[in-house]
C-alpha cells in the first residue's frame, strides 16, 4: 500500500491545518486516540478492525519517518552552518581550534577536503581542551595554548617546508637528463 501524507494524516483523524506545526508527541497523542478507537480487542465484532489498525500503525509509521527525517536534516544543516562559519573565521585568521574540538572535530580536514593530518595529529593534542580551559586568559600551572600560526610553521619546518608550503632549500631543478627522457 502506498502511503501519502495527507491520507496518513486523514487515518490519524490530524487536521491538516496543524500539518506545518506537527511533532511527534501530537502524532503519539493522535495515535493512540485513533488505536484505542479501532482497536481489534476492543471491537472484537467487527471483522475491519483489523485492517483499520494496520492502517493506522502503518500511517503512524510514515508520519513519524519523516518527521524523523526532517528533524535530522535540520540537525545537518544547522551543523554544517556552524562549521562553514568556523571555516570562514579561520579563513579570516580567527583561532578556532577550540571550537573545532569542542564539536568533536580533531581533524579539519576531514570536512575541508585538505589532508593537514600530519600538522593537526601531532600540535591538537598540545591544546587544552574545552572542559579544563580556565575561564580568564591566565594559565596558572598549565602552558598557553598553542597558535595556530606557530603550529602549522613548526609543522611545515618538521617537513623541511616554509609557511607556504614551499621548499626550504628552494626548488631544484631537475638534470637535463630526467628532462630529455620525458
Amino acid at each position: 500500500m502506498t502511503m501519502h501524507r495527507e491520507s496518513a494524516l486523514r487515518a490519524l483523524g490530524i487536521s491538516d491545518r496543524i500539518d506545518l506545526d506537527l511533532n511527534p508527541t501530537q502524532l503519539r497523542k493522535a495515535y493512540l486516540k485513533a488505536a484505542l478507537a479501532c482497536h481489534p480487542d476492543k471491537n472484537s465484532g467487527d471483522k475491519d478492525a483489523a485492517k483499520r489498525f494496520t492502517e493506522l500503525q502503518e500511517a503512524y509509521n510514515f508520519l513519524l519517518e519523516g518527521i524523523s527525517a526532517g528533524q535530522d536534516a535540520a540537525r545537518e544543516k544547522a551543523r554544517t552552518l556552524e562549521i562553514f562559519d568556523i571555516f570562514l573565521r579561520a579563513m579570516r585568521g580567527d583561532n578556532v581550534e577550540l571550537e573545532l574540538k569542542s564539536l568533536g572535530i580533531y581533524r579539519p580536514s576531514d570536512m575541508f577536503g585538505v589532508d593537514l593530518s600530519v600538522a593537526f595529529d601531532r600540535r591538537l593534542a598540545q591544546l587544552p581542551s574545552p572542559s579544563n580551559a580556565p575561564n580568564s586568559n591566565t594559565y596558572e600551572d598549565e602552558e598557553p595554548p598553542v597558535d595556530i600560526q606557530d603550529a602549522f610553521a613548526e609543522a611545515f619546518a618538521d617537513e623541511g617546508l616554509d609557511e607556504e608550503g614551499n621548499p626550504l632549500e628552494g626548488w631544484a631543478r631537475p638534470p637535463i637528463s630526467d628532462l630529455e627522457d620525458m
